[in-house]
């Protein structure tokens, strides 16, 4: 994930500041500097003095406030406008294709429609189904100048609220993979009730693997299963039907139409059916690529979040070391399973400093178990973080 840095633009440290003081000085001078002191013009210009040397502080802490206020907000992820972010959308897989154009999906004017009447809903489909792409494009049409809230780092929610900042009123809030605030509880049902009170407009998109754990109906209620049940729900699918399919036709991917056919539009931009074939070939090859990457999709599968390099090693030289061949070369494994084919599309990926995590793609299609040592195994790590005492020997 792209980390975008925000450089301070607090106008209260500028040197500007001093000018207030520095013409009231002049002021005050002046006239004793020309003679012309005398005790009215004396206590006129005394108060004026008083009065810019009392108000610049407290004019300049508000403006500081302000400012602070501005970069948190920015930073956790107010992105302009919606037609900004239409036009270069975060959070899109990346692609060696030209993505500019855009096939209308059945499912839009469902969306639109809800999007008109401000009910929350997350469109919920397979990874590299489109469903950023819909929804911005859909928002873009609706509401191309409403202010948009984007939360891109995992955090942000939890930055926006330490700040005691909120969206704009009538802004939209876009939760991209919606299961990231979920699973932190930064997002809860009462957040999402301030926000349509204040006239938002909230829309989000889920993978189909995590939205089954969220859901009003799974087996264990997870932490905000009842913010997600607020929301309602549009499936996205990620093959295209024979009315998307004649659209694709008068576009500049017609002559794709055969493999846009067999594994969707989106994830042939996305880089999908590499991605596959890698995985494929590091499997049936028995490379030590295949048990890091298989180690890091059950790890997704379970619940739990990113792991570093040394744990995903771990797991996969101790669970799935007999599937592969010879002693593990771990230089070569991690660089195949970390290496960007096509300089798009990586089967693992950093997403926080230490932390990596697969493909949502691999982690959705894993066809096979989750063995029971794999889940004894996690479940004492977690333990184990979890029981750690606070004292120490």
């Amino acid at each position: 994930m792209r980390k975008r840095a925000v450089k301070s633009v607090d106008p209260a440290r500028s040197l500007w500041w001093v000018v207030p003081l520095a013409v009231g000085a002049l002021v005050g001078f002046g006239p004793y500097m020309a003679g012309a002191w005398d005790s009215v013009v004396g206590t006129v210009v005394g108060g004026v003095i008083a009065v810019v040397v009392a108000v610049t502080p407290w004019f300049r802490e508000y403006v500081s406030a302000r400012a602070r206020g501005r970069n948190a907000a920015i930073a956790a992820g107010a992105a302009g406008t919606v037609a900004g972010a239409a036009s270069s959308p975060p959070r899109v897989h990346a692609s060696d294709w030209d993505t500019s154009e855009f096939v209308a999906r059945d499912l839009e004017c469902e969306l639109r429609d809800h999007l008109e009447r401000k009910i929350p809903v997350v469109v919920e489909g397979p990874s590299m189904a489109g469903k950023t792409r819909l929804v911005l494009h859909a928002l873009n049409a609706l509401l191309p100048t409403a202010p948009l809230w984007f939360p891109t780092g995992d955090g942000d929610i939890e930055r926006l609220l330490r700040d005691d900042q909120s969206p704009a009123r009538n802004s939209v809030v876009f939760l991209d993979d919606m299961d990231r605030f979920l699973s932190n509880q930064s997002l809860t049902l009462n957040l999402v009730e301030q926000w349509r009170s204040a006239g938002c407009t909230v829309v989000a998109t889920m993978t189909s693997s995590q939205y089954e754990r969220f859901r009003d109906q799974a087996e264990a209620k997870l932490p905000g299963w009842d913010a997600l049940n607020r929301f309602t729900r549009l499936r996205l699918r990620p093959l295209l039907s024979d009315g998307e399919l004649e659209a694709v036709r008068g576009t500049g991917y017609a002559s794709h139409l055969s493999s846009i056919r067999d594994v969707g539009l989106a994830p042939f931009l996305g880089g999908a059916p590499r991605a596959r074939e890698r995985f494929r070939e590091d499997r049936e090859a028995h490379r030590w690529s295949c048990a890091v990457v298989m180690a890091a999709a059950d790890r997704r599968r379970i619940g739990l979040g990113p792991a570093s390099k040394e744990k995903l090693m771990e797991l996969a030289e101790e669970e799935y070391g007999s599937l592969a061949w010879g002693a593990p070369d771990w230089g070569e494994a991690w660089e195949r399973a970390t290496h960007a084919f096509n300089s798009t599309v990586s089967l693992l990926n950093q997403v926080s400093d230490g932390g990596w995590e697969v493909l949502d793609l691999i982690a959705d299609e894993a066809d096979w178990k989750v063995t029971r040592s794999v889940l004894e195994r996690l479940a004492r790590g977690v333990l184990t973080v979890l029981c750690k005492p606070s004292w120490k020997d």
